[in-house]
């Protein structure tokens, strides 16, 4: 499970899905602020879109059978996640 603690084996592979999309949106919640935030500043919009558009593609290629895979993002978007409110 990609070293995590973070789920059992016994997790549902349909809970850590779930967990994805959840953080998904909460990163793309963070860089939607951000660009909000930007509107006098054209190439930090574009930044925050091209991130935008990244956590959307993520989300479309999931593959939900991939537990190693999900469990990967999940831990990547979260660190991701940290750093974003962090700034």
């Amino acid at each position: 499970m990609a070293g995590s603690a973070r789920f059992s084996p016994d997790t549902p592979t349909t809970v850590i899905h779930e967990i994805l999309m959840e953080v998904s949106n909460q990163v793309a919640g963070e860089y939607a602020g951000r660009y909000g935030d930007a509107q006098d500043r054209p190439e930090d919009q574009r930044q925050a879109n091209r991130q935008m558009q990244r956590i959307r593609d993520l989300k479309r290629n999931v593959a939900p059978e991939d537990r190693e895979g999900m469990t990967a993002q999940v831990l990547e978007l979260e660190r991701e996640l940290r750093v974003l409110r962090a700034i």
